[in-house]
């Protein structure tokens, strides 16, 4: 809080404290209007300066406060000057008019502060009021309202005061129930209500009673004290704080004994009258049943709102907050009970590859929105299955009954397709790849930690294949999975101790056989025998390790191509292509790593073409923005396996790309003479209008090398050509070229 904010509020509850002590009298009267007209001042240079929060409430409390200053100021006018009677007077019309934006000030606080209030808290303030009214009947209200002396117009403002009053001790019974006295801004400004009401009542008392001046001192110390209390509420640092939802803090039991004790204040009061016939105990009998009946009505929607929160409490402990569905725990829940009857079930466990992209990049408002629509499309696969959140961007769905795992297998494969349609995100489509893991009780030990796990393995071995595609559960599939920490570990040493090499697979003109380019491949070594491929690649995946593969793959493959430049081997058209996979790309800083091994190696940027499979490129933004980056610095990129997976042709237009790799199952069929080639011819020619140069993958055979070219497919790779091979035996291959070239 400023130096200000600390003075005036200070200043002003210090001359109030002090106006007692000037005693009664003219220099009284104008001490106290000189620190009224004050206070005002400063609570509107602070709603004026600070612009608290809602600003239009705050004015409407200045708007309160000016009113009742110009009140004072026409009282003692009338008082000094005229030397009349103030009462009844404009006066009383400006302090009665001043309530309407108290109170509303007050309210819209309240409002804003809370979009999810309830109604009821409402009537319990007004059973608190009602039960205050009726306790300070005898005393204060009846002498005022019934028994009061003077013209109709005075004995009506006369009740309108405490009719005033009441009200406010229902918006501070309001303020109380509902826990706003947390905030400090409006903790100061429910005691400057309060002063208002020991003020009123402190002032009827003086008059009704005709009681030393010494209580309208106290009277008017407590109007002055309110007037800074408010003034010190604008300028707390808590007002000009956006507004956030209160904590309810009466709840349950304690507002059942606060409305509760209001319903025996009347029938208190009819006990312990001394003097039944000075009072009129119609009215207190009437406000009695009235307040009984609403503790009673209340009372009951307490109860029940009791319980509706007590169910809403079980709902969100089994139900995940986002989506509506069952979380982890309460899904093993429901799936052990399904084995305890006996019944057979299935668990399908599915996974977005690429969220955690999307989710970095376009903010998680949008990755939520994403997850919703998720969820709903894996719903719409199977409306009868019991769908959960499992965690993250990971669903699970259980199905039980006759054919239930047969059912599990047709749902995986349903939603990899389904997932994979383009999301909204931000009002771009994003394309998303789900990896999906299914389970029966077949495949597990009979209990739901072992199911569950069954399927989780089986999801392990999809995302570890590439993901975009579900995965049954087989025995084989825990061993392997086991293996792979220990895996990982050896294949960590391999790349410490230079057990990796780099492969190289020759890309030919498909006419002519002449070598236009050679794809690396990573191959490992391991105790003089080459590793398959395929059996740690998915662990490098799934690890992580994959993209300390891919930086020594590009480092090796272009300083070999460097060496070769030197030794003046295959022309400088001779192109390289190298894979990266999606983690590799989802690396900000790989596009500078990209260029600083290319310029350390003097190798021009077209002669890198960035190899990554179709699938990747639809489903990662952050995927196809490396791309866009890296081509911008002149670099190629290729999709490679084109045709196995998203093969969304409406947005091969929005991939770039350079190369189309079309995949090895679309030319295997290829080796007879009457195999069907509409589709082929044209994804060629799509790929043409796109601007696309195609190259076929794993041509084998001099037929199908014939097709290709009559399908005017200009660039092959396959055995039919050469194997992968070392750089040793390709560096053999250009050197035989160009003694033939050189002939």
């Amino acid at each position: 809080m400023s130096l200000r904010g600390v003075v005036w509020p200070a200043a002003g509850v210090g001359a109030a404290l002090g106006y007692p002590l000037l005693g009664a009298g003219a220099w009284a009267d104008a001490y106290y209007l000189a620190v009224a007209v004050a206070v005002l001042a400063g609570m509107a240079t602070a709603v004026a300066s600070r612009r608290p929060c809602p600003q239009g409430a705050w004015w409407a409390l200045v708007v309160a406060l000016g009113c009742f200053v110009l009140g004072d100021a026409l009282w003692m006018y009338y008082e000094h000057v005229l030397d009349q009677d103030p009462f009844p007077s404009a006066a009383d019309a400006a302090y009665l008019g001043g309530y309407v934006p108290l109170l509303a000030g007050v309210l819209l606080l309240l409002r804003a502060r809370r979009t999810d209030r309830e109604a009821s808290a409402g009537l319990e303030a007004g059973v608190v009021a009602l039960a205050l009214a009726l306790g300070a009947w005898e005393w204060v209200l009846e002498p005022t309202v019934v028994g009061g002396e003077g013209s109709v117009l005075a004995r009506a403002i006369g009740a309108a005061y405490p009719l005033a009053d009441l009200l406010v001790v229902a918006v501070l019974a309001r303020m109380l129930l509902e826990g706003e006295w947390r905030n400090g801004a409006l903790r100061l400004l429910a005691l400057g209500l309060l002063c208002a009401v020991v003020a009123d009542v402190a002032f009827l008392v003086q008059e009704v009673y005709e009681v030393d001046a010494a209580v309208g001192q106290l009277s008017n110390c407590a109007f002055l004290l309110e007037y800074a209390l408010l003034a010190a509420a604008a300028w707390h640092r808590a007002a000009a704080t956006p507004p956030t939802p209160a904590e309810t803090t009466f709840l349950g039991r304690h507002r059942l004994l606060l409305v509760g004790a209001c319903a025996a204040v009347g029938p208190f009061l009819l006990l312990t009258i001394d003097d039944p016939e000075g009072i009129d105990l119609r009215v207190i009998a009437v406000a009695s049943l009235v307040l009984t009946g609403l503790v009673l009505w209340r009372t009951s929607r307490l109860v029940a709102a009791v319980r509706a929160s007590a169910q809403l409490i079980a709902h969100r402990a089994a139900h995940d907050a986002l989506t509506g569905l069952l979380n982890r725990e309460r899904f093993g829940a429901v799936v052990a009970e399904a084995l305890t009857e006996g019944r057979e079930a299935a668990v399908v466990r599915v996974d977005l590859d690429g969220f955690r992209a999307v989710n970095d990049l376009a903010g998680h408002e949008a990755g939520n929105r994403l997850l919703l629509d998720a969820a709903d499309r894996a719903r719409a696969c199977a409306p009868s299955a019991v769908w959960a959140r499992l965690g993250g961007d990971e669903f699970g769905a259980l199905l039980t009954g006759p054919g239930a795992t047969d059912a599990a297998a047709v749902l995986g494969d349903e939603l990899v397709r389904c997932l994979r349609a383009p999301f909204d995100v931000r009002g771009e489509r994003t394309p998303l790849r789900a990896s999906a893991g299914m389970a029966g009780t077949g495949s597990s030990a009979g209990t739901a930690d072992a199911l569950l796990a069954a399927a989780d393995v089986a999801l392990s071995v999809a995302k570890a294949r590439g993901g975009g595609q579900a995965v049954e559960h087989r025995p084989e599939h825990d061993s392997a999975v086991l293996s792979w920490p220990a895996l990982a570990a050896r294949l960590e040493h391999a790349l410490e101790a230079g057990e990796l090499e780099v492969h190289y697979q020759p890309v030919v003109a498909s006419a002519t056989g002449r070598m236009l380019g050679s794809e690396a491949l990573v191959r490992w070594r391991r105790d003089g025998s080459l590793v398959s491929p395929a059996d740690f690649l998915p662990v490098a995946h799934t690890t992580g390790l994959i993209v300390e593969i891919d930086r020594f793959v590009l480092q090796r493959a272009v300083g070999q191509l460097a060496a070769w430049d030197a030794a003046r081997l295959g022309s400088e058209q001779h192109y390289l292509g190298v894979n990266f996979s999606i983690r590799s790309l989802e690396r900000p800083e790989l596009v500078d790593e990209v260029l600083r091994v290319l310029s350390a190696a003097g190798i021009a940027p077209q002669r890198l073409l960035v190899e990554v499979t179709e699938e990747a490129a639809a489903s990662s933004a952050a995927v196809r923005d490396a791309l866009a980056r890296l081509r911008a610095y002149g670099l190629r990129v290729g999709l490679d396996d084109f045709g196995t997976g998203y093969s969304s042709l409406a947005y091969l237009e929005q991939i770039p790309a350079d190369v189309l790799k079309v995949a090895k199952p679309l030319v295997d069929p290829l080796v007879t003479e009457d195999a069907p080639v509409h589709v082929l011819r044209m994804l060629v020619g799509l790929a043409r209008a796109c601007g696309l140069e195609v190259l076929a993958e794993g041509v084998e055979t001099a037929r199908q090398r014939d097709r290709l070219v009559e399908l005017g497919v200009p660039r092959c790779q396959g055995y039919l050509f050469d194997r992968p091979l070392p750089a040793a035996e390709l560096e053999a291959r250009l050197r035989e070229a160009a003694a033939l070239a050189a002939r």
